[in-house]
């Protein structure tokens, strides 16, 4: 009997939430960015409109439950461009030196955004 009610429904969304490796909940999927233009993430130029840009990036962030987790990995794996957990580069860069952290971690320095992973 194949019963397509609400838990049928849950189930489907968990199990593409949870990692079958390490069986943990991919904060990339909770993310509040995942169905938003990665672009918006990597505002170019100078000024006033890559401000307003990344206001608009932040303004993403500010509602995201998972906010910490993505900081937390910009700053573990370098991300040195790009809003991450609400965070500019610059931004990013005055944490990690409150953090006692390098000025630039040795990860890759560009990822895949959110929104484009899977």
């Amino acid at each position: 009997m194949d019963w397509q009610g609400p838990i049928s429904s849950v189930w489907r969304v968990r199990s593409r939430l949870v990692d079958p490796v390490q069986g943990l909940v991919n904060w990339r999927e909770m993310a509040a960015c995942r169905d938003t233009d990665p672009d918006l993430f990597f505002p170019n130029g100078i000024g006033m409109a890559s401000q307003v840009q990344s206001d608009r990036a932040k303004a993403v962030c500010h509602g995201c439950l998972v906010v910490d987790r993505c900081l937390s990995f910009a700053l573990t794996s370098g991300q040195d461009e790009g809003i991450w957990g609400g965070l500019t580069p610059e931004e990013r860069q005055q944490s990690r030196r409150s953090l006692g952290q390098p000025q630039s971690a040795s990860g890759p320095t560009h990822s895949v955004p959110v929104s484009q992973s899977a």
